[in-house]
């Protein structure tokens, strides 16, 4: 794991822990962006795609796409 990606959790659950909610939800979107960069494809359909046909999203029977 990326030791930026530990510093960044724990300093957004310390400010969380202070009541600084949204400097806490500034540092974990960092965490998310990272994450979401990493899924492979190109745009987020692809990504979303990626994920259900991998298992990790459930319910890969149903319709996720909106027309």
């Amino acid at each position: 794991m990326d030791p930026s990606l530990v510093k960044n959790l724990s300093e957004a659950i310390t400010e969380a822990e202070q009541g600084h909610f949204l400097a806490s939800a500034m540092i974990s979107s960092r965490v998310i962006r990272y994450i979401v960069d990493n899924i492979p494809g190109e745009r987020d359909e692809d990504k979303v795609e990626y994920l259900v046909e991998s298992g990790a999203i459930p319910g890969a029977g149903r319709t996720w796409r909106s027309s």
